[in-house]
C-alpha cells in the first residue's frame, strides 16, 4: 500500500533519504515510553521505530548516528505533528499594586530553525585512523545514553580494515565492540576521544535550541547539544512529550461524538488529527452562531403567554 513519504537527511553519509508517515497509533506508543522513563527501552523504541519508518529497505538504523537519529526525528516531529512547540510556563510579574505573582506564559520552539542549526554545525561526522597496519574508520556515537566514555568511543567503531579486507563491527553489540577496542593499538582510544571531544566542542559554540524570549525561562533560554550525556535523549523527549490523558480524550470524542472509528484515527498521523480538531471546532462555532441569529431574528415574533390565567 502506497503512503506518503518525506525527505529528510543522513549527515553522516551527507545524502537524503525518505521516511514514512508516524500514525497516531505509534506516536501514542511512543509517549508512552517516554512516560515510562527507561532510558534503554526509550533507545530500543526509537531504533525500531525509524527502522519502520525508514521508505529505504536496505537503510541500518544500526548505522546511524545518533545526531542523524535525531535530524530524522526532527523531520518526522515537523511534517506529522507540527513545526511548531508552545511550552508553557509560568515567570515572575509585577502586577499593578507593584506585588509579584506567577504570570502563565506560552514560548513557541521552531524546529525548523533547530534542524537548520543542526544540519549545519561545521563538525566531522566520521573518524579514519591508521595504526600498525590498521585502519579503524568509525562515526560520532550512536546511542543517546552511556555510562562512561570508553563504551563511547566503542560505540563509533564502523570497521576496521586489515591486509586489504574490511570487516564492519557496527552491528556487534557494544561489549562485542568494546572487547575489540581493547584488542587495537593503544593510541586509538585517546585518538576517538580527542576527535569526539573536538566535534563536541564545535556543537556547543552554537546552543541547539534558542527560545525567543526576552524573559528569562525557568528551564533556560537556550539549550546545549552535547554527544554522550544523555542530552540527545532528553531533546527527543522534550520533542514529543505530551499530556497522555488529553490524547485519550480527544479520541474518545472523536469517536462518542463524530463516529470516527478507532482504526481511522490510529492510521492518522498526529498533524492529521489536528486538521480534523479545527475543522470539528470551526464548524461548531459556525452552527453556533448560526443557531444564536436565527433566535435573535425569530425573537419579536414570539408571544409570551398571559400570567394570569386560571388553573385548568
Amino acid at each position: 500500500m502506497s503512503r506518503f513519504i518525506y525527505p529528510s537527511y543522513i549527515l553522516s553519509e551527507d545524502r537524503k533519504t525518505l521516511l514514512k508517515e508516524l500514525t497516531n497509533g505509534l506516536y501514542k506508543d511512543l509517549v508512552k515510553v517516554i512516560v515510562l522513563d527507561d532510558s534503554d527501552v526509550l533507545e530500543l523504541f526509537i531504533d525500531d521505530m525509524l527502522q519502520d519508518l525508514f521508505y529505504e529497505s536496505d537503510l541500518q538504523v544500526s548505522a546511524l548516528t545518533n545526531i542523524d537519529k535525531l535530524y530524522m526525528l526532527l523531520c518526522i516531529r515537523s511534517y506529522c505533528i507540527g513545526p511548531q512547540i508552545i511550552f508553557s510556563t509560568k515567570v515572575p510579574r509585577e502586577n499593578s499594586k507593584g506585588e509579584t505573582e506567577e504570570v502563565k506564559v506560552d514560548i513557541p520552539l521552531n524546529l525548523n530553525e533547530v534542524m537548520n542549526r543542526l544540519g549545519n554545525y561545521p563538525i566531522k561526522h566520521v573518524y579514519s585512523f591508521t595504526e600498525a597496519g590498521l585502519i579503524v574508520n568509525g562515526t560520532l556515537p550512536k546511542k543517546f545514553y552511556y555510562t562512561d566514555i570508553v563504551d563511547v568511543a566503542a560505540d563509533s567503531l564502523s570497521s576496521i580494515q586489515a591486509a586489504g579486507e574490511q570487516t564492519d563491527v557496527y552491528q556487534l553489540s557494544l561489549s562485542e565492540r568494546t572487547e575489540i577496542l581493547k584488542s587495537l593499538p593503544s593510541s586509538i582510544l585517546p585518538n576517538i576521544i580527542d576527535f569526539l571531544r573536538e566535534q563536541e566542542d564545535v556543537i556547543k559554540e552554537d546552543p541547539l535550541i534558542k527560545f525567543n524570549s526576552s524573559m528569562d525561562l525557568p528551564f533556560g533560554n537556550q539549550l546545549d547539544l552535547q554527544l554522550y550525556n544523555g542530552t540527545v535523549g532528553e531533546i527527543i523527549k522534550m520533542l514529543f512529550n505530551t499530556n497522555l490523558k488529553e490524547l485519550y480524550s480527544n479520541e474518545y470524542t472523536l469517536m462518542r461524538r463524530f463516529k470516527f472509528t478507532f482504526n481511522a484515527i490510529e492510521e492518522c498521523t498526529p498533524q492529521e488529527l489536528n486538521v480534523y480538531y479545527e475543522i470539528i471546532h470551526n464548524d461548531l462555532e459556525r452552527e453556533k452562531k448560526e443557531q444564536e441569529e436565527q433566535q435573535k431574528g425569530s425573537g419579536g415574533d414570539f408571544m409570551a403567554p398571559p400570567k394570569n390565567l386560571p388553573p385548568g
